[in-house]
């Protein structure tokens, strides 16, 4: 499979402009299961732009590479090479009161920005 997926990806790279391929294209990964083709992205984002925005492109260039018609699919799979060469961390104490105390000055930015566009909004709407 990683083949074929290597050639779509190859002539998806001659179909779209290159900072799409860069972003969108270049770090997936897919499976073909009988009449099923899954598309492997390492975040939800990505699956969710790729599904939209390049799924009838991707269809139709397996179409042309493999002469088969496959359904398409889109899943959050980060790649296994990536997992495997990240190491187990082992944080202290003062470590995880430091990540605490971020998170928690990250969810009052979110809680303060989430008020102004309650403002805005009401603001805007009245």
């Amino acid at each position: 499979m990683s083949q074929i997926w290597t050639s779509i990806k190859e002539r998806l790279k001659d179909e779209l402009e290159k900072q799409s391929y860069l972003t969108w294209i270049v770090n997936t990964h897919a499976t073909i299961d009988d009449d099923t083709l899954t598309v492997y992205s390492d975040y939800e984002f990505q699956r969710d732009w790729l599904e939209k925005q390049y799924k009838d492109i991707i269809f139709h260039t397996v179409k042309t590479i493999t002469g088969q018609t496959y359904e398409i699919y889109f899943e959050v799979q980060p790649r296994k090479s990536f997992i495997e060469s990240t190491e187990e961390k082992h944080y202290t104490l003062q470590d995880v009161d430091i990540l605490k105390k971020k998170i928690t000055e990250l969810e009052r930015t979110v809680q303060d920005l989430e008020d102004r566009l309650n403002r805005l909004e009401k603001k805007h709407f009245s």
